[in-house]
């Protein structure tokens, strides 16, 4: 992963933007799946269908990583939050489950990949207080 991190920025309401660089960014792999969608009708004494395509559709994406305090504090790999630096991983979950409480579109850019949509969904599995290991799943309404 390059220097730009794993972007989280609202597009609307309080548009706070969530980075994570370094050991703060999600292990790999990242996923990112889409399909077309269409409907196939067999008419009566026809051998071949006729197809009505219905559009693409983006795939929901599912990224996991931990915030270990130890680390969170190397600029290397660190979380912000507007430009604010999470040092401890209870400050980067509150953050982040704060996004997913307020249910705004975000902007979710990785490398040169963008899609827009929701946060459905945020999971925290601690350790200790010092290290959490984490799950976020989006649910995507469109690319770019």
């Amino acid at each position: 992963m390059g220097n730009a991190g794993f972007r989280i920025e609202e597009t609307t309401g309080d548009k706070r933007v969530l980075l994570l660089r370094g050991r703060s960014s999600p292990y790999r792999p990242v996923t990112f799946s889409g399909e077309q969608r269409f409907d196939v009708t067999w008419n009566v004494g026809n051998p071949s269908g006729t197809v009505q395509v219905l559009g693409a559709k983006e795939g929901s994406t599912s990224i996991q990583g931990s915030w270990k305090e130890r680390y969170l504090s190397d600029p290397r790999n660190e979380a912000t939050l507007n430009d604010e630096i999470l040092l401890l991983p209870e400050d980067v979950t509150t953050k982040a489950d704060q996004i997913r409480r307020a249910g705004q579109v975000l902007k979710v850019q990785w490398e040169h990949i963008v899609r827009y949509g929701m946060l459905k969904r945020f999971e925290q599995r601690w350790e200790r207080t010092q290290d959490v290991y984490w799950e976020m799943e989006f649910e995507w309404l469109s690319q770019n």
